[in-house]
């Protein structure tokens, strides 16, 4: 029912974390907050426009705290880490929201939207018109995928 919900506008009063994370979540963001980078994983998708999958959107409040909690402590980088779609995706949020973060979404090594005739067929064109969150409207894949984050100490900042 929320991704009806969503689809209608409509987000839940609940909230995704409890008092005890929200607090732990905003110590680490302050002991961070001179950090080159932070990465922040969650299950669901943060930054998504697309109502149809569960994530934070559901939870405006919620989304709203995090969003608020990530502008105030303003790592120099954000790289949020999500899954539970059974697809990739990109997103990147403006500077003014939380300072330029960017989302990677990466779920499925066994199955995929592409698993079956059918998802691909519903799921492929859901994917291509909620695009407001990406970079590039194509930033998405629907095959079985998995991410990999190295980290290169030394090296200048770079996603790719």
């Amino acid at each position: 029912l929320r991704g009806v919900a969503g689809m209608c506008g409509v987000g839940s009063p609940e909230d995704v974390l409890g008092e005890a994370q929200w607090a732990w979540l905003e110590t680490q963001l302050a002991e961070a907050a001179s950090a080159r980078f932070v990465v922040v994983a969650s299950s669901v998708q943060v930054l998504t426009s697309n109502p149809a999958f569960e994530s934070w959107r559901h939870f405006p409040a919620a989304k709203a705290r995090l969003l608020d909690a990530l502008r105030r402590h303003a790592p120099s980088g954000v790289l949020l880490l999500s899954g539970d779609v059974h697809h990739a995706d990109v997103s990147a949020d403006s500077a003014t929201t939380c300072g330029g973060a960017v989302e990677v979404t990466s779920s499925g090594l066994t199955h995929s939207l592409a698993s079956s005739k059918k998802t691909k067929l519903l799921f492929g064109p859901l994917l291509a018109t909620f695009t407001s969150h990406r970079p590039a409207p194509d930033a998405f894949y629907v095959g079985e995928n998995y991410g990999e984050l190295a980290f290169a100490w030394g090296a200048a900042p770079e996603m790719r």
